[in-house]
């Protein structure tokens, strides 16, 4: 994948955890976490390595969105 100044040549993601939050037989909310690996190159730089992250869901008006993300890179 490449856009701009930005260049992805590969990527591995592997989830480790999902949790829902629910109301009587409805589902409005969850989470996954998980570890990407990844080589890139972003304005010259290499930001290539290996992440842990969590990315929240929300369920708006039917339709599932991201209301929050965080990434952290793990130590070599």
């Amino acid at each position: 994948m490449s856009s701009g100044m930005c260049s992805v040549s590969s990527m591995r993601l592997s989830l480790t955890r999902e949790c829902y939050n629910h109301g009587p037989g409805v589902i409005n909310g969850g989470a996954v976490a998980g570890r990407v690996t990844q080589k890139a190159t972003e304005n010259g730089k290499d930001p290539s390595g290996e992440f842990r992250f969590t990315r929240v869901y929300v369920k708006e008006k039917g339709m599932w969105v991201s209301a929050a993300t965080q990434i952290t890179p793990i130590a070599k």
